[in-house]
């Protein structure tokens, strides 16, 4: 699911620069924002089904 999440990132990050002089909502660059939002959200869930600590990131 991770995985699934950093392509689906790489592919907004490529397509915002694809698309950086069109409109400033542009629906597949949210769609691809919400898709590795989802992903994010299901990598959590299956770690809370399975009992996997989540790992906490330190500044």
């Amino acid at each position: 699911l991770h995985i699934a999440r950093a392509i689906t990132r790489r592919a907004e990050r490529s397509t915002v620069e694809l698309y950086k002089n069109a409109l400033p909502k542009n629906p597949v660059v949210m769609y691809l924002n919400r898709l590795s939002d989802y992903f994010f959200v299901l990598s959590r869930y299956h770690n809370k089904q399975n009992n996997i600590p989540e790992t906490t990131w330190q500044r």
